[in-house]
């Protein structure tokens, strides 16, 4: 305290303003009638005659399960974790597939916090988890004849061939016989058609003598 310049009564010295403390550069000085305190200021603590930085990220941990805490100097702030986003001052899981549909080649599926890629049948995916390929159904599965005839392999899937002479069944994986004699025109008029084994014949009939030809069963 010190007179005022009447002489008659005493007023408070404010140590800080005139720099008469002992505070160091790292606090704050506060007067108060008759004294002065050297303090920290907000987000550090009086450590050793000096204020350090309180990291609230290791003692208070006040960011939820889906955000990081970073400190920061007398503070600290929260940042959401990938895959989520604030809202509402929290992070909530946000769907990617929704947000950036060229993520997946073929399709997005929403996870919590993240995604994943999957492929259409006949497809299966690379490892960039994002990108499809092609099965090739025909070597992979060779041992099981998946076709009676020639396996070839088409994207997603595959398709059975048969040799000239035959056809697909039902199944589209056997090959049966074509009779070509129930086709039109295969042989002369005057031949007869035999149905072989993915092919024919066509045979010339002469018949003895005093016969004639049964033209409604040469085939």
């Amino acid at each position: 305290m010190e007179l005022n310049e009447a002489g008659d009564q005493c007023i408070d010295i404010n140590e800080c303003t005139r720099n008469l403390h002992k505070c160091n550069p790292s606090q704050i000085c506060k007067n108060y009638p008759g004294y002065y305190t050297c303090e920290c200021p907000p987000g550090h603590h009086l450590k050793a005659n000096r204020c350090d930085d309180i990291d609230e990220c290791k003692i208070f941990r006040p960011c939820g399960t889906y955000a990081n805490c970073i400190n920061t100097k007398g503070s600290y702030k929260c940042e959401c974790k990938e895959g989520f986003r604030e809202t509402n001052n929290s992070c909530e899981d946000f769907d990617e597939c929704a947000t950036d549909p060229g993520l997946c080649e073929h399709k997005c599926v929403n996870t919590w916090g993240s995604y994943r890629c999957s492929c259409s049948p006949g497809f299966t995916l690379n490892p960039d988890n994002r990108t499809c390929a092609d099965v090739d159904e025909c070597e992979r599965f060779k041992d099981k004849r998946l076709c009676i005839g020639t396996c070839v392999n088409v994207p997603g899937s595959y398709k059975c061939q048969c040799p000239k002479g035959y056809k697909l069944g039902s199944d589209n994986r056997v090959c049966l016989d074509i009779d070509e004699c129930e086709q039109n025109n295969v042989c002369l008029s005057e031949e007869v058609c035999l149905n072989t084994r993915g092919s024919f014949k066509c045979y010339s009939i002469k018949c003895p003598e005093n016969y004639v030809k049964d033209v409604e069963h040469k085939a």
